[in-house]
């Protein structure tokens, strides 16, 4: 089958210029609207008029619909290390393989997020999740601790006006369980959740665990974060968390700043229409874990080269 193929426009140079150090995203112009149609199928290593050293445009296209295995993301933002979050259909008694421009990686590193895990919880306890929401969302939540693999590390995260961390990371559930029952809501208003992001990813940082996951329940939208949507996505990328962003839908509820959160860290959004959804929403969220790998591996690619990844599965198929 023909692969569709685009080459880097010219005229975004300035685009290109004006992106961060890390990895180039998508804006205007005809770059821009290639990656919306999903056109580049490739990685492109490009090379930076003001720096030494390259950034890396990591696109991976959705395997078909019919495939057992799925490319959720690519992170460049460690160039030359490339991170590449990938889910499959059941699970796996041997991880992915992966090749970049048809040959096999050296030194690929593959973390399954169901078998060894930290996991921070974060809970908006802002003044609209009073009542029965908030404590329908720390059920649910100690529900999702005392089901975690024994290895799994918890740490809970509050965050109204502002974020704050309830608990180290432990592989025991007994901190973690104590915390959910005593949460309580900010009376002082506001929604710090960038904030939440960023101090869930900072505390992430210092974990030995490949698998970084931050499960993050909200009603809202962010209202009083001194970090930005975009600061808070560098934050994430920067420690290697993978987020699981839960809005629970009400008027006015904007999924968009979750789901770019999600799509952006090779994550998952999830809409819950009533507080009473969220036990099985944290118990679809850990399956879907289970069946997640998270692959690490330093890029031969070098400024300027066009190279094709393909991560396989024996007996799932292949995805692009």
């Amino acid at each position: 089958m023909h692969r569709p193929e685009a080459a880097l426009p010219r005229e975004d140079v300035g685009e290109r210029r004006r992106a961060p150090a890390g990895v180039l995203r998508a804006g205007r112009g005809r770059l821009a609207a290639c990656l919306r149609r999903g056109e580049l199928r490739r990685l492109s290593v490009i090379r930076r008029a003001a720096l030494a050293t390259a950034a890396l445009l990591a696109l991976a296209a959705p395997a078909a619909a019919a495939s057992d295995v799925r490319v959720k993301g690519v992170d460049t933002s460690e160039y030359p290390t490339v991170h590449v979050s990938v889910v499959t259909t059941g699970s796996l008694s041997q991880p992915p393989s992966l090749t970049e421009a048809g040959q096999p990686v050296t030194g690929l590193q593959a973390e399954n997020l169901g078998r060894e895990k930290s996991v921070v919880l974060a809970i908006d306890t802002s003044r609209s999740m009073a009542g029965q929401a908030l404590s329908d969302a720390a059920a649910a939540a100690r529900a999702f601790v005392a089901s975690k693999p024994a290895a799994d590390r918890i740490a809970v995260l509050k965050f109204g006006l502002k974020p704050v961390l309830l608990t180290t990371f432990s592989s025991s559930t007994i901190d973690a369980v104590s915390a959910l029952r005593q949460v309580s809501v900010d009376s002082r208003g506001g929604t710090a959740l960038y904030d939440a992001v960023a101090l869930a990813a900072q505390s992430l940082q210092a974990e030995q665990n490949l698998g970084r996951v931050v499960i993050l329940l909200t009603d809202g939208r962010d209202v009083s974060s001194q970090a930005s949507l975009k600061g808070a996505v560098k934050a994430a990328r920067s420690a290697g968390v993978s987020l699981y962003p839960i809005g629970i839908v009400g008027k006015g509820f904007d999924p968009a700043p979750l789901q770019r959160l999600a799509r952006a860290t090779g994550g998952s959004y999830y809409a819950a229409d009533s507080t009473a959804a969220l036990r099985s929403i944290y118990s679809s969220i850990a399956a879907e874990l289970s069946r997640t790998w998270r692959l690490s591996y330093e890029t031969a690619a070098r400024p300027g080269d066009n190279v094709h990844l393909r991560v396989s599965v024996p007996g799932l198929g292949s995805a692009d």
